[in-house]
């Protein structure tokens, strides 16, 4: 591996220190100075969406600064994936990627931590077997390739260049049995198959095309059939005929017609998923109308037999996102991920779609569930707490609440690798039993009698450092209280000040013996940096509510506080949701008390109608919260005229203006309409950063604008959020930035 300094390697999610947020640098604590010189320590940081944990490195000391690159002795599972048919275990986070042999039980250091280029560690889509996995390597803030990798040699393939980045899924679906893989670029969908990239014998992508549409308009079938929906009409399509209706497309059509739907699929808009066989579908419209349809008709125009219709309005409103699971007997349940207004919590929920939406399972800060690869079992966790729910009992079977459970991976019909906060286990869910793997963190290790010791909690005894298989193994000792010590004969080491804002601290060596001299363990820490410039979040809401729940719950995740200009328009429609708002914690201004555009519109304006539409947003907003207005506003769209701003001011209002370069208010209609360039949200994160100043004001709706995008700035604000931090920049309200 690479040698660098441990600024790269340690963490690769470094960002300034803010007070606006509820990280900060890196800590580094826990020092034992060995009689041979060797320093072990912790590093900690604070990262939004990832459990908090220590990682534990191991360096030598000498006489003007360390010897040796530091050593990481512990592996946190932020994220697990199964290669290679099972025999290796891929463990991700932010210090890099490891994988642990489930043949020799060691772990292997494959690559460092992705050098401050984000907080958190990206997904990947592995095939089925495990020997290729797909992931997008960051370029920009906001976007980057997506790559396909070899597992075994990590070779690497660009498959589409300038891909979005997301926290949540990649882009990719693969066949079950691995040969092929389909994508999304352009606003169409294509095919390609590994073996024939990485040799360089594919096909143009030209004569690889699945249709028109994007990820979320295709699906795989356990018989390798790919099912895809074009407006009202479903096609059945066979892998072994990929190649075939690629080359003659404009001949043999797009697929087997094998029914159409009573309403269109939208690709922007709407999911759908489909059981082993095809034969049926689940589709979610517009986020909140749930239909369960029969399909496989052979006859073509035959539609679709209509099973269930369901309105989701109980959870629309909150929804953040859902996932569809197939049962081994073809039977449907929804998983629904919702925010739970009062904690400002995440909630999963899973449904029995065949029994009229019945609640089977309700959990607090789930991780996404996982199904069992005999589709018989699914996993998920409740308050950290892992659970295994049986799909043919319709109960839960087995528990696991050794630790707080952070991610979890299928070793098998019941085995589980279990990620935990202190171990990685492997866990049985039939019989109950586990065994330790590896550490994930330590609170503290310390030197006895040569070897690296730690007690990870009470009742798993010691554990002793394995430097040959780079793993902890069981340690009897007697159970006596371990002493850490800060110095030997020739150092001594403490904690001190940093005046780098990367670090919140540092680790300081002074010689005890020939040249006095102090000296960082990592020098960086005592460089100066730029501090105190900062930007301030908008967050406007002005005719829906469709992105609140993801704003709240991000904004909680970082510990960020911004202005919400809520309009009155907003308030009459969603009271419930401008109290929440209130509530929040966060500063709330005025958007004035119609949504209209007050510049484009053809009625005259003059300053009494801003005074009074002021006033009556005021007076709306106290009648729904019992909460007053901060007096900060601006116009809607952030269209003004001089008038309009004076007119406010003279009302004690002080006017705000956002940087407004680029808006997901343009939408494909008024591109066509007006000749505004339209910007996908990566596209405006990515120009937004680059444009970063001290004291701006940046804009984000809450709510989806009046025609179509395919996506909002509001569904990537942890994307914008963690660009601006990595920016150098501290985030506040708008008035923090006075």
């Amino acid at each position: 591996m690479k040698k660098t300094n441990l600024l790269n390697y340690l963490l690769g999610t470094i960002i300034l220190v803010s007070a606006s947020s509820v990280y900060a640098g890196v800590k580094l604590d826990d020092i034992d100075v060995a009689s041979d010189d060797r320093l072990l320590f912790t590093a900690e940081q604070k990262v939004p969406g990832v459990a908090e944990y220590k990682s534990l490195y191991c360096t030598k000391l000498g006489d003007e600064k360390i010897t040796s690159v530091p050593v990481l002795l512990t592996c946190f599972p932020e994220r697990l994936e199964l290669l290679d048919e099972g025999k290796i275990l891929q463990v991700r986070n932010r210090d890099g990627l490891s994988r642990y042999s489930t043949e020799e039980g060691k772990i292997t250091r494959v690559t460092e931590g992705n050098r401050g280029k984000n907080l958190r560690t990206f997904p990947v889509a592995a095939s089925s077997d495990g020997k290729w996995y797909c992931t997008v390597e960051p370029v920009k803030k906001a976007s980057g390739n997506l790559v396909l990798v070899n597992s075994k040699t990590l070779l690497q393939k660009v498959l589409v260049e300038n891909v979005d980045l997301d926290y949540s899924s990649v882009k990719v679906k693969w066949a079950p049995d691995g040969k092929a893989l389909l994508y999304e670029n352009n606003n169409a969908v294509y095919f390609a198959t590994p073996d024939a990239v990485v040799k360089n014998l594919q096909v143009n992508e030209n004569f690889r095309k699945i249709g028109e549409g994007s990820i979320d308009s295709v699906q795989w079938t356990q018989s390798k059939k790919i099912i895809y929906l074009k407006d009202d009409v479903v096609y059945s399509i066979d892998q072994n005929e990929l190649y075939t209706r690629g080359l003659y497309s404009s001949l043999v059509g797009n697929g087997k017609i094998i029914a159409r739907l009573p309403i269109e699929f939208n690709c922007l808009t709407d999911k759908f998923w489909c059981n082993g066989t095809g034969s049926r579908m689940a589709v979610i419209s517009r986020g909140n109308i749930l239909s369960l349809y029969s399909v496989g008709a052979e006859e073509k125009n035959v539609h679709a037999k209509i099973d269930l219709i369901s309105p989701l309005t109980e959870v629309a409103g909150t929804s953040l996102g859902y996932e569809m699971f197939w049962t081994a007997d073809g039977k449907a349940l929804l998983w629904n991920e919702s925010l739970n207004y009062s904690s400002i919590e995440k909630v999963g929920t899973m449904y029995s779609v065949e029994n009229n939406m019945s609640v089977l399972v309700k959990a607090s800060r789930s991780i996404a569930p996982v199904l069992s690869p005999d589709c018989r079992k699914i996993a998920y966790t409740d308050s950290g707490v892992l659970k295994i729910f049986d799909l043919a009992l319709m109960s839960e079977t087995a528990s696991y609440d050794r630790e707080t459970v952070v991610s979890v991976a299928w070793a098998g019909r019941n085995a589980l690798y279990v990620g935990g906060k202190n171990t990685v286990s492997l866990f049985n869910c039939v019989s109950k039993e586990s065994s330790i793997l590896f550490l994930s963190s330590v609170d503290r290790a310390y030197w006895n009698a040569g070897f690296i010791v730690t007690k990870i909690s009470e009742g798993k005894g010691f554990y002793c450092y394995d430097a040959e298989k780079n793993i902890w193994v069981p340690y009897r000792i007697p159970d006596v209280e371990l002493n850490a010590r800060d110095k030997n004969g020739r150092y001594r080491a403490y904690v001190g000040k940093a005046t780098n804002a990367k670090y919140e601290n540092t680790i300081f060596v002074r010689c005890l013996s020939g040249k006095t001299f102090t000296y960082s363990v990592f020098p960086d820490a005592m460089k100066d940096s730029e501090n105190g410039k900062k930007v301030a979040l908008a967050l406007d809401a002005m005719e829906n509510a469709e992105g609140l729940g993801k704003v709240l719950q991000v904004l909680s995740e970082y510990g960020i506080k911004g202005t919400f200009f809520v309009n009155g328009e907003f308030i009459r429609r969603y009271p419930e949701k401008a109290k929440l708002i209130a509530n929040s914690g966060n500063d709330c201004g005025s958007l004035f008390y119609t949504a209209a555009d007050l510049v484009e519109n053809n009625f005259v304006i003059d300053g009494s109608f801003i005074t009074r539409g002021l006033a009556r947003n005021e007076d709306e907003f106290f009648a729904v919260t019992k909460k007053e207005l901060s007096l900060l506003w601006h116009a809607p769209y952030y269209h003004d005229t001089e008038l309009i701003r004076t007119s406010g001011n003279s009302a004690g209002y002080e006017y705000v203006s956002a940087f407004s370069k680029f808006s997901d208010r343009t939408t494909y209609e008024r591109s066509n309409e007006k000749g505004e360039e339209y910007k996908s949200a990566s596209e405006i994160i990515n120009g937004l950063v680059e444009e970063l100043e001290e004291g701006m004001v940046v804009p984000v709706c809450v709510g989806k604008a009046n025609g179509t995008r395919k996506d909002y700035v509001h569904e990537k604000l942890d994307l914008l959020i963690a660009a601006i931090l990595e920016s150098g920049y501290e985030i506040t309200d708008v008035r923090g930035l006075k």
